[in-house]
């Protein structure tokens, strides 16, 4: 594998569903980071508007890396998005641009706009979702307009596992997209957690334990699991944090039904924005509901977690894609049900040393770095076969 840094000034050019807050557009960022550190260009060309109150971009501060990506947001219909592509495409040369696509309709209109500018352009495909989470209509229209990509990468080995089982019901798209498929395991860009000028936080007086939720309010998230379980240890000997968005679901979580003394709301925040907070311990309770082959509760979430060296509690997971964390003092397996479980897992995390945490997090800081994912997307390299996107099943 070439050296990232021995190349041609080159650009990479991201299509991304939105830039709302989320581990997607966590890890689209950090992508970006990553080549910019490298010396490429980055671009992001974002098919959803710009939310002022759930805008992943706020979270990193005045940072010097993000002030150098290009972002443009393009209007909702899709003919002024194909108009808005197929310019970026014929004013871009082609032996010196790369297109990653964050969705399958990203992908689509990417390939769409390259035969309007009749220009081949080579796609990768960066797949973050299990397809049991989706209809059959949406299923479907995914695995159509995956067909598009040059490449097809999956962010998790979960991810990848359910689309091949969705396939065999697919002959002929099973047969066209099996060979473009690809595990390429999600990192985070480790710098962005130390060197940011991000204003660390004190938001609780008391220097005691605090259980933190970092991620979107919604029930597969297991917001009311980890509600549930806050009441229960909540006293003056520990304390909750909340980690989301500003237009979170207030039907799910409203702010006034928590003590703020003891329960401390952070909107719009990053976790290097509460480094501060004494001794936390992340818990991240996901229920996929029983329909779900492949569970994955290893986010983006935990991965920030495990590089600042704070302990996750989370939801059962075979590790099929992060087999180092087997054993990690930093994971641990929960059955949420079992309360006795839980509460003995919180001790074992609070019982940690900071040697021991420090230890973990310098066995694991070149598996969670992003910087194999960015490799990987680099190698993504053949041309497109035209007629591949043209059939019929």
């Amino acid at each position: 594998m070439r050296n990232p840094k021995e190349k041609k000034k080159e650009k990479i050019i991201f299509v991304a569903e939105n830039l709302r807050i989320g581990g997607i557009q966590r890890m689209l960022l950090d992508e970006c980071y990553q080549f910019l550190e490298w010396g490429y260009s980055t671009e992001i060309i974002s098919l959803g508007k710009k939310l002022q109150e759930d805008d992943i971009t706020t979270l990193d501060g005045e940072s010097e890396l993000i002030t150098k990506i290009r972002i443009t947001f393009l209007p909702k219909r899709r003919f002024l998005q194909l108009i808005y592509l197929r310019k970026v495409i014929l004013n871009n040369p082609e032996e010196s641009t790369r297109f990653i696509a964050h969705s399958t309709t990203g992908s689509a209109l990417l390939r769409i706009a390259s035969f309007l500018a009749l220009k081949k352009i080579t796609i990768t495909l960066l797949i973050h979702q299990l397809m049991t989470l989706s209809d059959e209509k949406q299923k479907r229209k995914r695995m159509y307009q995956a067909t598009s990509a040059n490449k097809i990468q999956f962010s998790s080995l979960q991810f990848l596992l359910d689309w091949q089982i969705e396939l065999d019901n697919h002959r002929i798209l099973r047969t066209i997209l099996n060979s473009r498929f690809s595990f390429n395991r999600m990192g985070i860009f480790l710098p962005r957690l130390n060197n940011f000028n991000s204003e660390p936080q004190s938001i609780c007086k008391s220097v005691i334990p605090h259980l933190i939720y970092l991620s979107r309010i919604s029930s597969w998230k297991g917001f009311e699991t980890f509600s549930k379980i806050s009441k229960e240890f909540l006293n003056e000997q520990m304390h909750t944090v909340i980690v989301t968005t500003q237009n979170a679901n207030r039907e799910i979580m409203n702010p006034d039904m928590f003590e703020p003394e003891s329960v401390h709301i952070c909107f719009n925040k990053s976790i290097v924005n509460l480094k501060k907070i004494s001794q936390l311990i992340h818990l991240y309770p996901t229920n996929y509901g029983s329909n779900v082959r492949f569970p994955q509760s290893i986010g983006m979430n935990v991965l920030e977690m495990i590089s600042c060296g704070i302990p996750n509690l989370i939801s059962p997971d075979q590790l099929n894609s992060w087999p180092e964390f087997e054993g990690s003092c930093l994971i641990k397996q929960v059955d949420w049900m079992n309360m006795s479980e839980v509460k003995s897992s919180i001790e074992d995390a609070l019982a940690l040393t900071d040697h021991e945490k420090y230890s973990e997090i310098l066995r694991l800081r070149k598996v969670i770095s992003i910087e194999s994912h960015c490799l990987n997307l680099l190698e993504s390299n053949e041309k497109f076969p035209m007629n591949d996107c043209f059939y019929r099943e």
